[in-house]
């Protein structure tokens, strides 16, 4: 199952807007490598979709899994450097029923 539809739904009940702002250009798979392994691929993982602009923004960036950090690490960098202020949660969200 796809993990949008849940953010799209928890999105809507607090009024957030979700963008397309980062495209992740590798699918490497981060939980059969060591760290290190981990922090290379990540930082080689996304690209910064330029046709939204989030520069002065602040953007939540979400992730179900934070385990070394190196994913949510790289997704916030390439942010930052997008121009937005970035804050980082992990989120546990089931749907209502």
């Amino acid at each position: 199952m796809t993990k949008l539809p849940l953010l799209l739904d928890f999105a809507a009940q607090r009024g957030l807007v979700v963008v397309p702002a980062l495209r992740r250009v590798s699918k490497t798979t981060q939980h059969v490598v060591g760290r290190q392994e981990r922090q290379k691929q990540a930082q080689a993982a996304f690209v910064y979709n330029k046709s939204v602009d989030i520069a002065g923004k602040t953007v939540l960036l979400i992730d179900d899994i934070i385990t070394t950090g190196a994913t949510v690490t790289a997704a916030a960098m390439c942010l930052r450097e997008a121009g937005a202020r970035v804050l980082v949660a992990a989120l546990a969200y089931q749907r209502k029923s």
